[in-house]
This record gives structure tokens, C-alpha cells and sequence, in this order.
């Protein structure tokens, strides 16, 4: 599960969130609920940061079933910086070639992809091919 942790700093001078090693993409946006039931509304910075594998995927319940938008495994503040088309795109994206590449290989469950470290690698492979970048190391200018 993605939580609003995952999204901030946790030493100074960090510059982007936590880099899982099943890491499928790069997503940017502030944490922004907007209010409901007499709450007040909420707009708080985040890093850029990672979408975990792991998100995609269900603990329970049919394994088959991905997410397809902003309705992947995270908290409501982590989901509150999901809520921008990219991200929203970027989770249809991963979980569309996640069912190719299921279908490919005859996997019934994705579980199996992140749980085997070959077609992990495999499979963020097929990302990086098609265009996805999955870390923001990868693309933020080194620091001067």
C-alpha cells in the first residue's frame, strides 16, 4: 500500500520519495483533498514519487483484477496526489501491459511478476520500452 509516507522526505535535502525496487513509474503531484463532511480542505507539497508494483495489485479477492486509474492500493492521502490526469494514465498504462505481459507468459497472477525477481526485471524492462520511466533518479538532473 502507497501511504502519504512514501510521498515525503524523510532525511533533508531528499529529493523525491521512496524508490521501491518494483517501481513501474515516476508520479508528481501535491497531496490535495478537497474537503467533505465539514472537513477542511487539505494542500500539502509531495515529492515526486514512485508507484510500487505491489499497488496494482489485490490482497484479496480475485488476482486478476487491476487498477485503472486513481483506485490502486493506497491511503486516502497518497490517493489525494493521484487524482491528476498523468497519474491517473500512468496506472492504465502499467496495468495494461502487466495483463499483456500476464497473457504473454500464461500467468493467472500478477502477484507472480513482482514475487519472481527475473520477471520483475522482465517486466520493468517492457516499461522502459515502452516510454516509462520508473525512477526519478533516472531523470532529475543530478544536484550541483
Amino acid at each position: 500500500t502507497l501511504t502519504e509516507n512514501h510521498l515525503l522526505a524523510k532525511n533533508p535535502g531528499d529529493r523525491w520519495g521512496e524508490a521501491f525496487p518494483d517501481s513501474v513509474g515516476c508520479a508528481l503531484y501535491a497531496v490535495d483533498i478537497h474537503p467533505s463532511q465539514n472537513e477542511p480542505p487539505l494542500l500539502q507539497p509531495a515529492l515526486p514519487h514512485h508507484l510500487p508494483l505491489g499497488a496494482f495489485l489485490a490482497e484479496s479477492g480475485p488476482a486478476n483484477v487491476l487498477p485503472g486509474a486513481k483506485n490502486f492500493g493506497a491511503t486516502r492521502l497518497a490517493l489525494a496526489s493521484a487524482r491528476m490526469h498523468p497519474t491517473e494514465w500512468l496506472v492504465g498504462e502499467v496495468a495494461g501491459h502487466l495483463a499483456a505481459f500476464c497473457l504473454e507468459r500464461r500467468l493467472p497472477d500478477p502477484a507472480a511478476v513482482r514475487e519472481n525477481p527475473e520477471l520483475l526485471a522482465a517486466f520493468q524492462k517492457r516499461l522502459r520500452d515502452a516510454g516509462v520511466t520508473l525512477y526519478w533518479s533516472e531523470i532529475l538532473p543530478p544536484e550541483k
